[in-house]
């Protein structure tokens, strides 16, 4: 009797831990990703669906039996979630339901009518018309039961990959629905989501937790995750796969500005706060780093600090005039300004830094930092050692501590 109320406890607290493991948790992608196969077609654009609005039924995913072979596209970024795809239609302002493949079973039409009317308790209806190439010969069935957000990303065209940065990086739709009409298409930048807690056990590697507020998780890519899989990490080491920078130094290199993932000078304790601060700290920054940009470039294949310009100090700008900026980094660092022939002015020997630096040029003209073909362009990789220029080399991915 006690074994039996014991074995009933463990079952209980199996049970809640179960549920709670379970509890819907929300995610945030800065990719399009989808939690079904199904897809969309509006005017005449087929489109992938970021959940399946099947889905407000339970057991939609087991009405054709479950699915036994995993064959998806690992770059793609939807998930093979049942043995079937249900393909849908915006017609007009209403989002039907016109066909469903089965992969690895064979039914017929009858049959397959039968267990979706089941499973919805709506009705097919006859439909005269031409989609493509398909003939609607189920009918259409209009998703009256459907309320809520779809985010949607077309299909690569031909000649595209899943994975191409300028595909990956390019705006999608979330499409808001109440009983089946649309009432509202928003462009998307980002998504977010819920999904259950045990996905997040099960699939570790895929999500990471984020420190944007009221989000649980940040979903990486299974682009990056392809990428990363050609490498062995540290588990203090991130690698992404677009520029990203801490710092709002530059470097001057072949009469081209670029942007620094990191400052040199980062090496040395307290450096942001090398000048004094008249404002409030962060004010104005763009990194929310310090006051002032370091200016570097490479003479010779050597890595020098040849000027430091302070941001807009406002009324403050004659307590600035007072600073002698050269001497404050000579004092901070412990090195001399030294004038280099072939540079034609001072600069700095930052013989104290070893590591890897990534460069991005500047955007130019009518380019933002927003346009996809210069996020997708190749930036530099530099590895220096005391100073010195080990090797450069041009990338589309960056790994850092």
């Amino acid at each position: 009797m006690k074994n039996e109320r014991r074995i009933n406890v463990l079952i209980l607290l199996i049970s809640l831990i179960i549920s709670v493991v379970a509890q819907n948790k929300q995610v945030r992608s800065d990719d399009f990703w989808g939690q079904t196969i199904d897809i969309i077609h509006w005017d005449t654009v087929e489109y992938m669906c970021s959940i399946s609005p099947l889905s407000r039924f339970e057991g939609y995913k087991s009405i054709f039996g479950w699915f036994t072979t995993n064959n998806s596209n690992p770059e793609a970024p939807v998930t093979l979630d049942k043995n079937y795809k249900a393909i849908w239609i915006i017609k007009g302002n209403a989002l039907f339901l016109f066909d469903i493949e089965i992969f690895d079973e064979n039914k017929n039409l009858s049959e397959k009518k039968f267990e979706l009317e089941k499973l919805t308790n709506n009705k097919f209806i006859p439909e005269n018309n031409q989609f493509g190439q398909s003939q609607f010969s189920m009918g259409i069935m209009l998703a009256s039961w459907f309320s809520g957000s779809i985010f949607i990303k077309r299909q690569p065209e031909p000649g595209e990959s899943y994975c191409d940065c300028v595909y990956r990086r390019e705006t999608f739709k979330e499409l808001i629905f109440k009983n089946g009409i649309l009432t509202q298409q928003n462009m998307a930048f980002f998504m977010n989501t819920s999904i259950d807690g045990i996905e997040i056990i099960n699939n570790p590697s895929l999500y990471i937790k984020s420190q944007i507020s009221h989000y649980d998780y940040h979903r990486i890519s299974y682009c990056e995750m392809l990428l990363k899989d050609k490498f062995t990490l540290d588990d203090n080491q991130v690698l992404s796969d677009v520029f990203k920078r801490t710092t709002n130094d530059e470097l001057l290199w072949d009469n081209t500005i670029y942007l620094c993932s990191e400052s040199p000078l980062s090496y040395f304790d307290n450096y942001e706060r090398l000048y004094p601060m008249t404002w409030p700290y962060g004010f104005s920054l763009v990194l929310k780093e310090k006051n002032y940009i370091a200016k570097w470039t490479i003479v010779n294949n050597k890595l020098y600090i040849y000027d430091i310009v302070f941001h807009a100090v406002g009324e403050n700008n004659e307590n600035y005039e007072k600073i002698d900026r050269y001497q404050t980094i000579e004092n901070f660092t412990g090195r001399k300004f030294q004038q280099i022939p072939s540079f034609d002015r001072k600069a700095l020997f930052a013989d104290w830094y070893s590591g890897t630096v990534f460069f991005k040029r500047i955007p130019v003209h009518q380019e933002s930092f927003s346009d996809y073909n210069y996020n997708c362009e190749p930036f530099y990789k530099l590895v220096v050692e005391k100073g010195k220029i080990k090797s450069m080399e041009k990338t589309t991915y960056m790994i850092t501590n």
